[in-house]
């Protein structure tokens, strides 16, 4: 099941990659780590999908980078 989880969050990095700058995405992707094992359920399941996950990161990068 370890394996799988990496394979999820490696996608989900690969996947924002190009959305955030370099030296944000190791902080980005330790919220998204630490997200997705939270709500891992087991037999392959889970409470979060893909799509939740990026709707996240999303709000935290306008949230980072909005014009104040």
């Amino acid at each position: 099941m370890l394996d799988e989880i990496r394979v999820y969050i490696r996608s989900i990095r690969k996947r924002i990659k190009d959305l955030v700058p370099d030296e944000e995405l190791d902080l980005i992707m330790k919220d998204v780590s630490d997200l997705v094992l939270k709500n891992w359920v087991d037999e392959e399941d889970y409470k979060i999908t893909k799509t939740q996950i990026m709707e996240l990161v999303r709000k935290h990068i306008a949230k980072k980078y909005r014009i104040n």
